[in-house]
């Protein structure tokens, strides 16, 4: 190894930050905020508060299980798996994404 550099070096929290905020697509990231507007839709239609990324994981959960239940593609017809597997994905993406950064 070349004199001066080092393997392993130290990295800011806001270093590590700022990588997960670039590492996602531009098309991943659409996904992620549809997913999470058709969730808040869902939320003010159940008379629910739409702002569920304050929800603590407890009542997320409770609300997402009846949510995967509950959604329908705009023309009232169920969603194939593979979609409704997406969504889920997405959601999940959203929430662990900064600012929210939620854990399991």
């Amino acid at each position: 190894m070349e004199s001066g550099k080092r393997r392993f070096v130290d990295t800011s929290d806001e270093e590590i930050e700022q990588k997960r905020l670039k590492m996602s697509a531009d098309k991943t990231i659409k996904q992620n905020i549809a997913a999470a507007t058709i969730f808040r839709e869902y939320l003010k239609v159940k008379k629910m508060d739409p702002g569920f990324e304050q929800y603590d994981t407890l009542k997320l959960d409770e609300v997402l299980g009846h949510f995967y239940m509950d959604v329908r593609k705009a023309d009232g017809n169920r969603y194939k798996t593979n979609s409704l597997q997406c969504l889920r994905y997405s959601l999940n993406r959203y929430l662990k994404a900064p600012p929210y950064n939620k854990k399991n």
